[in-house]
Parts: C-alpha cells; sequence; structure tokens
C-alpha cells in the first residue's frame, strides 16, 4: 500500500532510537523454524488457517499472502496457538454467515480487516529494512508485540462483525435488514473528526508531520494499555493546539479501526455542534455504525424507550444508549474495544450540561471497554466534574507541564515547513535565521500565535518579507500571552468583535455606510485573526476565541484596547440609524393586506436590516448597563430613538412579520423599555419614551396573530382594535384613514392581561415550562396544546388522548409534557415535536391529575379510582400505590420530590412514597402518612418552593412537616378552586369559581389586587419562574397570561348578572338594541346591563321597528323611529335609559303588547314585508300576528317545544324547528303542515330560509346544520361552508350554529356602489368582504359573542358580558 498513516511514521521513529553507526552493525541470522515441534506445529497451523480463512473470505486472500510472510520472521512461536483460535472463530463464523445466505454482511467488516492487516504488514516490513531488524524480532518483547497486535486485530474484527459463537446469528441478521432505529436518535452530523469544519472553506487539520510527537504517543499508548484508566482529559489554556492533537489521534485511531466515535464541538460553527445534551446520542449513532452487534442492541433499546435520545437525562442516555448495549454484547475479558474522542468540551453553550456529561462518563467508564479522551481548557467547574469518580481517576495531561524545550521544537519545525512553503513564492533564502528564531520566541508555548501570525505573513498579494520583519520586531508584553496580544494590537475591529451573531462583508458595508470594497480593504489586515469569505455574503467569523478574551483586556491590549460599552454604543447607533433610513411600509410588495406572505419573500430583507432590527435593543440595554454616557452620547441615541418610535413602529413589526420572528420585537421591546427607564432617572428627555415602548410591546403582544402570516394588517385589523387611551392608538391611528375602525366598545386601556388563547372547549389544565417561553393547556376538546407564551402562538398541538384532558405539566428541563386523562390513561409527549413517548396503564377511571418529582424520574397521578399510583418516568413502570376512600382529584410532589400531597372530596394526605415503596403496600393505614386532615372537596394542591408550606384552595397555609396552620386568609370570603405560590414564596395566586383572579401577599394577609375575571371558573392557575406572569385556565374556553406587575383590569359590565342574546342592526345603519329584566328596551353601550332573564331582539328589515321575546310569554313590538333626530346613535342611547331599575311590565317606548303565549318564548322574526310577525314558544305553539295591530292571525298547536321559527322570502310559508328534532313548514295560506323534515337527533335551535325559498338550513344541539331541498325533503349536513344556485351563502360556526350571509345592501350614493358581502370564519377570527370591504381581524377576546348583526358595512356583536361592539368595515379615521 502507498499510504503512510502518523501511526506508522510513530513507530518507525521508535524503531530508529536504537540505530547506531555502520561499524557497529553485527550480522544476526535468523534460527529456522523447530521443525517438528509443538511451536512449529501452531505456526504451520496458523499459515495453514489463514488460507482457509481467505477461502471463506476472499476479500483477506492478499492479507493472508503478507501476513505468512511476516510470520516467518518472528522467531517467538509461543503466541500462535492463540492467534490460531481468533482464526478458528473468525472462520466458524464466516461459515454460519453463509449458510444463512447472508455472506454480503460481512463484507464491508473483511474488507476493513484486510486493510487493517495490511497497514499492519507495512509496518512490519518497514521495520524489517532496517539493519537492527533481525536483532529486534530476536527479542521476545518486540515479538509479543507484533503477536498481540495481530490477535488485537482479530479480537476487533470478531466484535465488530458479531462473531461471539453465542449470539443468535439469525435475529442479528433480521434486525439488520431491518430499519436502523438508531437514525431515529438526534445526532450532530457535523460533529464527527472528518466531518467537521474549521472555518467557512477551510477542512480541519491535525498536526504537521514530526510535530507532537511525544503527546500522540503518550495518548497512543493510553488507548492502548487495558490496565490504565479508561477517561483521559487532555487539557491546556486557549491556542496549545487541543484540537490539531485530538484530530490527529482519532485519524491515528481510525486508521487502526481502534475509533467508536467522535465529536469536535465549537463555539464557531453551528448549533449542534455545541450543544453538550447531543454528545451521547451522536455517540452511540456512531458505534452504531461501526458494530452491527451494538446497533442491534440499542434498536432493542430504542424499540422499548423510542424517547432516549431526548426526553432522559445525561445520566440515563448514557446508562441506556453506551452501557446496557456495550455490556450486552461486548466479552467482559475485553478491556479496550474502541476509544472515543470529545474535543473542545468547554465550547458547548451549557457549561452545566457539560459537567453532568462529564460527570456521566467518568461513573459509567471504568465498567465498560470503551475509553473517552477529553479536550477543553481548564476550569474549576470541568476539572471538579473529572475528579467525580475518586474511586477511577482519569489520566491527566496538561499541555502547559510539556517541557517548553518541546513545544518550541514543535513550532519550530511547523514555522520552517510553513515560512518554506511560502517562500516558493521566491527563489531567495528565505527566512533569515534571526527572524525565524524570533518567531519561535514570540510563539512561546502558543501554535495559535504560529498559525496567526503564518496567516498574516502568507496572505495573499502581500510582501510576506516585511510582513515577518513587522511582527518580529513588536514589542512583547509583560504577561505570557503577550507575543499574541502584541500582534493583535494591530488587527482589531471592534464591528467584528462586538456584533452579537457574526455578519458579512456586504451587511457591515450597509451597516457601516462604506461600499463592500471600502469594507474589504479594512478588513484586509486583519486577515491573521478573522476569516473573511471570498463572497460578499459570507460571514466574518473571529478565528479563535482568544482574540475576544485579548482586546476587551486593557491590561493585555494596552494600544488598541476597546471598551465593550463604546462598541455597543456604536452598534446600537449603525442600527438605528439604518432603521430609520430604511424601513417603510410594504418592504415585500405584498399589495393587499389579505396576501399571506411567500416563503421567499423573506429573502428581500436585507441582512444588515435583519440584524438590526433583532439586536439594537440588545445593544442599547449593553450600553445603558455598562457604561456611563456623556452628553452628546445621549442626545444622539434620544434623535435617533424618538424617529424611530414617531415614526417606524408599524414599520418595524411589518418587517418582524415578514422574518418571523415577532417574539424577537416582543422581547426587544421589554429589553429597550427597562434600559431607558434606568436612563430616564438622570436624563429628563427619556422621561416619556419608557411608556411608549411598554405600550408598542402591549400592541405587539396583542397583535402577534393577526400580523403573523399577514404583515399589512400591522395596519389594519391590528391598529383598529387597539384600546382607546393606548399610545400607539394616539401616536399611528390618525393617518390611517381607510382601514376598518370600531365605532364603539373598545376597551379603553391595556389590562393585566398579555394574551388570550382559546380552546374549542373548557381549558382544564395549565402550566408554564422552565424557561416560561412556553405554556402547556389540556382541555375537554380534547387536545394538549403549547403556546407561545410572548406572542400567543400555537406551536404545536398534541392529539392521541381519546376523552378530556384533566392535567398536564412540563417536565423540570422543558423536554416533554405529561397529562393525564379521562381515557385512564396518563402519557407522556416530546415538547419539541409532539409525539406521544409512552402511555402509562393501569388506572381503571379516569385520571384527574399528574405531577412530576423535581428530578423527573417520577410521575405522580391520582385518578376516580380512588388511587394514587407513581411510576417510574424512564421505565413506565408503576412504582407505588396507594388507595383513598374517595376519587382523587390532585396530587404533588415535595420540591425535593421525598412527599406526596394528594387530596379527594374527603381529605388531604401527605405521605413519603419510599415508605410505601420499601414496604410494598397498597392499603397504607394512617400510621404510614406523615399527617392527614379532613378537608371537604379538596381540588388544588400546591407546595410552597421551598417546601416548607402547604395549600389546597380553602384559604388556609398549613406546615407541610406538621400540617399545622400556619396563616388564614380570612378576608377572602369565597373558597378559591385552584392556587398556586409564586418561586420566591412570597405571592399566592388564586383562581375563583366566579373566574375571578388574585395576586395575595399571603405573609401579611393583604390582598395584593384582583387581576381580572373569567367568564367561568377558574380550573386551573400556574405562577411563571420568574413570578412575573400568571397562566390561568377557565371553563369559559380560555387561557389567559396575566403581567403581575401591571393594575387591576377595567370593568366590563356591573357586577349584577347580565346577558345579550341576539342583536340586530336597522338596515340604515341607525340602531343598536339590548335586553335586560323580563322585557327589553334600547340601551347605551356605555350604561352597565343588567339581566336576569334571558331574551332577544330583533329589528325590521326597514329598521323601523325592534320585536322583543320574553321568558313570561310576552312580546313587545318598540318604535325606534321616533329617534331618528338625534344626532348620533350614542347621544340617543344614553338618553332612552337614565335608572337602573328594573323597568315596569308595561314599559315606555314599546307601542304594542302581545300576549297569548303562556311560556317562555322562544323565538320571533318579522316577515319580509313587515306586516307579519311569528313566534315560537315553549308552550308548544306557533303563532302569527298582525304587526299593525297586535291580534293573533294563525296558531298551529305543535305536539312538542318550539324552539325557532322563521318567514319564508314571501312570507306564504313559516318553518320552525321544535324539541322533537324535527323542522316542519308550514303553509298560512292553506293552514297546513306542507313537510316534515327529519334528520337531526336533538332540539332544532335555528331555522331559516335561502333567498328563493328552495332550501332551508337548519342547526341542533346534536352540533349539526343541515341543508334541506324543500322540494324533494332531502338533505346534507354542512360541514364548513357552501353557496347555494340562488347565491345564498351559508357558513357552519360550530356546534350546531350556523349564519346565512345574506346580499346585503350598502347606502346607496351618487357612486352606486355595488351590493357588499360579508363572511364570517369557522374559527370566528376574520370577518372577509368583498373587493368594496375591507377584511377585519377579530382579537381573541372579541370572539365569545353570543350574536351578530349585519347591516351593509357595519357589523355589531353583542356578548353575554353585556358589552356591545360596533364595527364600520367601510374605513374611516380612527376614533
Amino acid at each position: 500500500m502507498s499510504k503512510k498513516p502518523h501511526a506508522l511514521r510513530s513507530l518507525r521513529d521508535k524503531w530508529s532510537l536504537l540505530s547506531r553507526p555502520e561499524s557497529s552493525k553485527s550480522s544476526v541470522v535468523p534460527k529456522p523454524p523447530d521443525v517438528g515441534g509443538v511451536a512449529y506445529e501452531s505456526f504451520k497451523g496458523v499459515l495453514d488457517l489463514f488460507d482457509t480463512v481467505a477461502l471463506a473470505l476472499p476479500p483477506l486472500k492478499a492479507a493472508a499472502a503478507g501476513m505468512r510472510g511476516v510470520i516467518t520472521i518472528i522467531d517467538n512461536k509461543n503466541g500462535f496457538g492463540g492467534l490460531r483460535q481468533k482464526l478458528e472463530a473468525i472462520l466458524s463464523m464466516a461459515q454460519k454467515y453463509r449458510q444463512h445466505g447472508s455472506q454480503r454482511a460481512l463484507d464491508r467488516r473483511v474488507e476493513e480487516l484486510s486493510s487493517a492487516i495490511e497497514l499492519h504488514i507495512e509496518m512490519i516490513e518497514g521495520i524489517q529494512k532496517h539493519w537492527l531488524v533481525r536483532r529486534v524480532f530476536e527479542n521476545a518483547k518486540d515479538s509479543a508485540l507484533i503477536m498481540c497486535n495481530n490477535i488485537g486485530l482479530s479480537d476487533r474484527f470478531q466484535m465488530d462483525t458479531v462473531l461471539q459463537i453465542d449470539a443468535k446469528t439469525e435475529e442479528i441478521l433480521q434486525r439488520l435488514q431491518r430499519e436502523d432505529l438508531t437514525r431515529s436518535l438526534p445526532y450532530a452530523k457535523r460533529a464527527f473528526y472528518n466531518t467537521r469544519k474549521a472555518l467557512e472553506d477551510e477542512e480541519p487539520q491535525g498536526c504537521m508531520e514530526g510535530t507532537r510527537v511525544q503527546i500522540i504517543a503518550e495518548l497512543e499508548a493510553w488507548a492502548l494499555d487495558d490496565a490504565g484508566p479508561n477517561v483521559c482529559w487532555l487539557n491546556g489554556m486557549a491556542g496549545t493546539g487541543k484540537s490539531s492533537i485530538a484530530h490527529t489521534l482519532s485519524k491515528i485511531l481510525d486508521e487502526k479501526h481502534m475509533l467508536g466515535a467522535s465529536f469536535f464541538c465549537s463555539r464557531s460553527a453551528s448549533q449542534e455542534v455545541r450543544d453538550a445534551s447531543l454528545v451521547i446520542p451522536t455517540l452511540a449513532y456512531k458505534l452504531a455504525q461501526v458494530s452491527p452487534l451494538l446497533q442491534s442492541a440499542m434498536c432493542h433499546i430504542i424499540e422499548d424507550e423510542p424517547e432516549v435520545g431526548s426526553l432522559h437525562t445525561l445520566t440515563q442516555q448514557f446508562s441506556l444508549l453506551l452501557v446496557k448495549p456495550v455490556q450486552s454484547v461486548i466479552d467482559k475479558s475485553i478491556k479496550t474495544y474502541k476509544v472515543v474522542v470529545i474535543d473542545a468540551m468547554d465550547e458547548c453553550t451549557k457549561l452545566g450540561t457539560v459537567v453532568k456529561l462529564i460527570q456521566a462518563v467518568v461513573t459509567f467508564a471504568p465498567d465498560i471497554p470503551l475509553k473517552f479522551c477529553f479536550s477543553s481548557r481548564d476550569s474549576t467547574s470541568i476539572r471538579n466534574a473529572f475528579n467525580y469518580n475518586s474511586v477511577h481517576p482519569p489520566k491527566i495531561i496538561p499541555l502547559h507541564n510539556v517541557a517548553r524545550a518541546v513545544v518550541q521544537g514543535d513550532i519550530k519545525r511547523y514555522l520552517e515547513m510553513s515560512l518554506a512553503a511560502i517562500a516558493e513564492r521566491d527563489t531567495q533564502s528565505w527566512p533569515p535565521p534571526a527572524e525565524l528564531e524570533t518567531l519561535i520566541e514570540q510563539s512561546d508555548r502558543l501554535f495559535i500565535y504560529a498559525a496567526t501570525a503564518l496567516r498574516y505573513i502568507g496572505a495573499p498579494d502581500v510582501d510576506f518579507r516585511k510582513r515577518l520583519t513587522l511582527i518580529t520586531h513588536l514589542t512583547p508584553s509583560r504577561i505570557q500571552t503577550g507575543s499574541i496580544d502584541s500582534l493583535y494590537n494591530e488587527i482589531a475591529l471592534s464591528a467584528v468583535v462586538f456584533s452579537l451573531v457574526p455578519l458579512s462583508v456586504g451587511a457591515i458595508a450597509l451597516l457601516l455606510v462604506m461600499d463592500v470594497y471600502q469594507t474589504r480593504v479594512a478588513l484586509a489586515p486583519f486577515c491573521p485573526v478573522i476569516h473573511m469569505s471570498n463572497t460578499d455574503n459570507g460571514p466574518v467569523s473571529i478565528f479563535h476565541a482568544s482574540f475576544r478574551d485579548f482586546i476587551v483586556h486593557r491590561s493585555r491590549c494596552e494600544k488598541h484596547f476597546l471598551d465593550a460599552s463604546d462598541g455597543h454604543q456604536m452598534l446600537t447607533v449603525k442600527c438605528l440609524r439604518y432603521l430609520n433610513r430604511s424601513l417603510k411600509r410594504d418592504m415585500c410588495g405584498l399589495g393587499s393586506p389579505m396576501t399571506s406572505l411567500p416563503t421567499e419573500r423573506a429573502s428581500v430583507i436585507p441582512e444588515a436590516l435583519r440584524y438590526s432590527c433583532l439586536h439594537w435593543a440588545s445593544h442599547l440595554a449593553h450600553v445603558v448597563s455598562n457604561s456611563h454616557l456623556g452628553q452628546s452620547a445621549v442626545t444622539e441615541i434620544h434623535n435617533l430613538l424618538s424617529m424611530f418610535v414617531d415614526h417606524h413602529l408599524l414599520h418595524w413589526f411589518e418587517c418582524l412579520s415578514v422574518l418571523r420572528e415577532l417574539e424577537s420585537g416582543v422581547k426587544s421591546l421589554a429589553r429597550a423599555s427597562e434600559a431607558i427607564s434606568t436612563l430616564s432617572t438622570t436624563h429628563v428627555a427619556f422621561e416619556e419614551m419608557p411608556l411608549m415602548l411598554e405600550d408598542a410591546r402591549r400592541f405587539l403582544q396583542f397583535a402577534c396573530e393577526s400580523i403573523h402570516h399577514h404583515p399589512l394588517h400591522t395596519y389594519h385589523s391590528a391598529l383598529m382594535w387597539t384600546p382607546e387611551k393606548s399610545l400607539m392608538r394616539e401616536r399611528y391611528a390618525d393617518p390611517l384613514e381607510s382601514v376598518p375602525r370600531v365605532q364603539d366598545g373598545l376597551l379603553r386601556s391595556w389590562g393585566p392581561t398579555e394574551q388570550i388563547m382559546l380552546h374549542a372547549r373548557s381549558v382544564t389544565s395549565v402550566a408554564f415550562s422552565p424557561d416560561a417561553r412556553r405554556i402547556v393547556s389540556g382541555s375537554n376538546d380534547p387536545t394538549i396544546r403549547i403556546w407561545n407564551t410572548l406572542t400567543g402562538e400555537l406551536e404545536s398541538e398534541l392529539e392521541g388522548h381519546s376523552k378530556r384532558v384533566m392535567s398536564v405539566a412540563f417536565s423540570h428541563d422543558g423536554h416533554f409534557v405529561v397529562s393525564a386523562s379521562g381515557d385512564t390513561t396518563v402519557r407522556l409527549w416530546d415538547a419539541t415535536t409532539g409525539e406521544t413517548k409512552r402511555v402509562l396503564r393501569g388506572h381503571s377511571r379516569g385520571v384527574m391529575c399528574v405531577s412530576l418529582s423535581g428530578d423527573d424520574k417520577y410521575i405522580a397521578s391520582g385518578s376516580d379510582d380512588m388511587t394514587v399510583r407513581i411510576w417510574d418516568t424512564a421505565t413506565g413502570v408503576q412504582v407505588c400505590e396507594t388507595h383513598h376512600s374517595d376519587m382523587v382529584k390532585t396530587v404533588a410532589f415535595s420540591p425535593n420530590g421525598q412527599l406526596v400531597a394528594s387530596g379527594s372530596y374527603d381529605e388531604l394526605w401527605v405521605w413519603n412514597p419510599k415508605d410505601i415503596m420499601e414496604d410494598k403496600l397498597q392499603f397504607p393505614d394512617r400510621k404510614q402518612l406523615c399527617w392527614a386532615q379532613s378537608v371537604p372537596w379538596v381540588r388544588s394542591i400546591v407546595f410552597s418552593h421551598d417546601g416548607c408550606h402547604i395549600t389546597c384552595g380553602d384559604c388556609r397555609i398549613r406546615n407541610v412537616t406538621t400540617g399545622n396552620l400556619v396563616r388564614r386568609l380570612t378576608n377572602y370570603e369565597s373558597p378559591s378552586n385552584v392556587v398556586a405560590f409564586s418561586h420566591d414564596g412570597l405571592q399566592l395566586v388564586s383562581g375563583g369559581r366566579l373566574g375571578e383572579v388574585m395576586v395575595w401577599h399571603w405573609t401579611s394577609q393583604s390582598e395584593q389586587r384582583n387581576l381580572g375575571n373569567h367568564s367561568g371558573k377558574v380550573t386551573s392557575i400556574a405562577f411563571a419562574p420568574d413570578h412575573s406572569r400568571i397562566a390561568s385556565g377557565s371553563e369559559d374556553r380560555t387561557l389567559r397570561v396575566w403581567n403581575t406587575k401591571l393594575g387591576e383590569t377595567e370593568p366590563v359590565t356591573d357586577p349584577h348578572d347580565s346577558f345579550v342574546t341576539f342583536c340586530n342592526n336597522a338596515h340604515d345603519n341607525s340602531f343598536i338594541a339590548s335586553v335586560w329584566g323580563q322585557s327589553s328596551t334600547i340601551m347605551s353601550l356605555d350604561e352597565l346591563i343588567r339581566l336576569d332573564i334571558v331574551l332577544s331582539v330583533v329589528f325590521s328589515l326597514d329598521g323601523s321597528r325592534i320585536v322583543s321575546r320574553s321568558y313570561n310569554g310576552i312580546i313587545r313590538i318598540w318604535d325606534s323611529c321616533g329617534h331618528h333626530h338625534l344626532a348620533s346613535v350614542k347621544a340617543w342611547f344614553r338618553m332612552i335609559i337614565q335608572s337602573r331599575e328594573k323597568p315596569e311590565e308595561s314599559a315606555d317606548g314599546a307601542i304594542r303588547t302581545l300576549k297569548g303565549h303562556s311560556k317562555t318564548v322562544t323565538s320571533v322574526a318579522f316577515s319580509s314585508n313587515m306586516s307579519l310577525l311569528v313566534s315560537g314558544s315553549d308552550d308548544m305553539t306557533v303563532r302569527v300576528w298582525n304587526e299593525s295591530d297586535g291580534e293573533e292571525r294563525r296558531r298551529y298547536q305543535h305536539s312538542a317545544g318550539v324552539s325557532s321559527v322563521a318567514f319564508s322570502p314571501d312570507s306564504s310559508c313559516v318553518v320552525f324547528g321544535s324539541d322533537d328534532s324535527m323542522v316542519r313548514i308550514w303553509n298560512l295560506v292553506a293552514d297546513k303542515i306542507e313537510c316534515e323534515l327529519k334528520g337531526h337527533s336533538s332540539q332544532v335551535k335555528s331555522v331559516a330560509f335561502s333567498h328563493d325559498g328552495s332550501h332551508v338550513v337548519s342547526g341542533s344541539t346534536d352540533a349539526t346544520v343541515r341543508i334541506w331541498n324543500v322540494p324533494t325533503n332531502e338533505s346534507i349536513l354542512l360541514v364548513d361552508r357552501v353557496q347555494l344556485p340562488d347565491e345564498t351563502r351559508v357558513h357552519s360556526l360550530g356546534r350546531g350554529h350556523f349564519r346565512i350571509y345574506d346580499l346585503l345592501a350598502v347606502e346607496q350614493d351618487d357612486t352606486n356602489e355595488t351590493p357588499v358581502r360579508l363572511f364570517l370564519s369557522r374559527d370566528r377570527d376574520w370577518i372577509i368582504g368583498d373587493q368594496t370591504i375591507q377584511d377585519c381581524w377579530i382579537p381573541t377576546e372579541y370572539r365569545d359573542f353570543s350574536t351578530v348583526g349585519v347591516s351593509g358595512s357595519t357589523v355589531c356583536f353583542g356578548y353575554t358580558s353585556g358589552r356591545v361592539v360596533i364595527l364600520d368595515l367601510k374605513g374611516g379615521r380612527q376614533a
């Protein structure tokens, strides 16, 4: 073979040490084999076996011939017996594979063995050519070494190809033919030594030939030493060449088929190679690729533990993915099977994870035949981690202990060879010896200095002689790193150093207002310490981390020291200037506000603009927190920020939407607000700006949903719903005259509610992720949803439970979610992918609650089957079970995991699960409990985060140890439904049965404030880890996020119960009607509405009459025409009702009272010509009345309650639905039922005719909507929306509700406007208009309307709270 691996060169160097002068040579003749002896028989047998194996495995033929030649020169034949046994095992397995028809499964392994043998032969032949070779081979020790290598090669081949005779070959073969489950592990593709990238366009390099020989030899010796420690730690300061050594070692081990896996970390590369949590899955994946048997064992593990790569702790991962598979397949007599190399662990982003990883390795490594070589900088935390296992300490190789002369010798060789390559440009003798010696001296022990100097000297198109002279005449610093610091003095660039992410040349040019050529010229001198791409779009990155450390320390960089605050100030100014000159409306040319953003459109945002949008606030915060700004700097920042806030906030929001970075925008505004608040204490110019920035943050949070897919709705729907007193509305609403507007019903100001998210049914449980960035919610729908806390965006929906979800919880590492359901199961979910990881079965009835121990090792679940069960998270095995005497509704682990509290309808228990597990009790008596108390209807249990206190929602705080009462919240009259402690233990939040959310400083018994109210019972509540936010779930289907720092929310309604069930605009856009009490009237939108009975009102088509219905069976007709003279709707409303007393039954203003029904009137409707009125009632009658005199004209006696009525377009027929699930059409002319429509299975609650009367639409409490063809009596189920032949458009709103979208004419003017069509989206989040009407987004908090009325371009919503909201979709200047 032609290649000469580094390992062979190292061995030759070792042999060359034995050389001596020619005159001292001695002629040594090899002894012939001992013919007829035992050793010779073994020798002959081995030669014959090599030939036999080569016949069975043809790729070994050439290697066998070479090995025969090598064996003949070895005098010591005593080891042939062992080698023969190995060869016999290989032959046996080869025959077994051939019998199973799976010869090809061995091909790659055999080829690898053949390659290794040939390398081995090449090494020996090289030695043989040496003049001392014959004497060397007479040495028994050296012969044994070569024999050991021969046997070692066989060992590794035997293990790598599953050549254990006792293995179930058939099973292995079948598994190898199946899917490789190890590919499902989350491994880092760019982390292997031979796939990593040092820089953008450079391949990683190992050590130059002939350098670092001593260190590499020591590492090789450790790798081959079965008796040595299993862990080795190579440490040294930055720039000492650790990664190059690790790369070279990996290559050597790989060539010898001893490398199991490698992971090279790098902070300058992609995220995956900075994530320490990916190390173990990546190592497992790579080991599986080199050993089919290990792969098979790992696949078994992954089948049983699908989430092992992400769900488990690092210790569990190491045990499951490495320890168990290796121990199960590798013979215990094997001491070293493979070596694993892990480089630059200190460059991972989370040091805590690195420490846990090292601790896991040093704990388990002594028990498996794997060796682990780490390299990193030295630090206290890393050193302590390596000392974690004091019984088996690692081998430590500190590079700074290597003799200076040895290191400088390596650096000298490195410089000589590299400078020689540079000097090839010129034939003159170079470099001068004196300058070379100076450069060697300056480099000291730092290879990074030498490499940096070479990059500087050897840059293209420069005078390398002058550059070498320049470097060697630098003045050295006083400290060890002084030489490299002197060089760095030449090449600092703050724009590169202080940018928060690497920027391209083009982006730097735009920020600095330079052209690209000027920028390249400016950066050219810095090339030795930065990498500048050949393209303008490639990132400019720092070559080594030590440069950043150097340039920000004045003591090391006296001349070119860069103050971090100055650097961030410069970038703050550059970013704001760039934003102010670049931002504008419709940057992507979308045109229409409803145009969704195509993915490719985001590419039109320049890199510099993207950077400025995302990072201006971070630079600003850094400036404020780390410096004292001068007046000129303050003035400049104030002027730039004022321009940005006054003119470009909406443009910025649009740009963030295009970039899909709305969450970053919310964080930036919070960061900027905090920074400017600090500045405002010393600079009065900033006094008002924090309020504006905070208002902008609330606006962006509020608008995220609408502008996420439709960036231009930043200027439309998002702005129109902004509260009346919002600073954003004051600043930006006036110029926007063509957008829709809310005429009345807006909130006055932002309240504590930051986000409102909707489920389809009641929200049963909520929980924050550990970083508070996400919230998980469970619902009766029955789904689990994960939301973005800041933007309200739905990130994932977890589906799998078949019944309502009763409880959810985040793991403490944020990796998984656990849920409990009425379907009797507990499920574990991957929080990132949403996949089900495990289903825990054992409960016999619905599971009502779950809780995780502090270390996530255990799950506690409580059920209606009256049991509490504890499960092992990793295995899903039930480890403990206890029984209450009633259904268990809540359970919680104490923070340290030592106690469990469980509550049922009768009692509160606190107990130690270990006591139950050790005694194996299922029915413990009270002696096994820490304490128990009779507490009726325990709904919620929570421990304080210091583990000292416990409460269960009964206004009592108890001592955890004794159960004694610590404090009672005496000023809280109504018991809460759910409670939660803040993480600092000072606050308690409660959610009430009436929907109230209250925060307490419980230590002082003071109520801090009532944050606000849900419209239904609060079912779950949680504090964020930083106690700045609260999440609450309710039966009103909403999940709300509350800001604990803000004041109370403004009331929407009077505290008395109120209800608006229907409202409908008059067609001239003049009036809105609401109802209250046992009769109806027209109400002011600003007056508070009080209801004690649910009623409805309907406008006549011309708007001159209003008809109301009542539970007492009375129908009233109201005249609204007399009020047309008033200037505005609001003024008229306010004049109507001045008193809150319930109206008398006669009710002033009612022009007619229609009496006849004996029970509740359920539905009323006008005929098209307004001469008739039809009513349906629970008294089982349908009645038709004269509108003019109130006389009853027709009556139909039915056999069931009538729930809905409507006239046909020509007023000749009435359609009605009833409680018997039927729809009937009553012909008024013939006074008979024309048809009965059967299809619903429950009450028909709404009916309507199509425009031409050919179809009837009905909605039922069976949650379906049907469309009936009147002539044929046939029906179809309406799933979403449909347009009938007469252009009637019907839209299902879900749960049996529907709306028919009529052809509604707008007011006609001189322009002869065309008719308008409006549509409501199924989720009630958008009103969609035709070409003459602007589309309008409906915020979450406005969607729960109970009724809607439409007149032309005006839409009215009525709510159960009493609120009425009026929208003008034609647009106009904002109010």
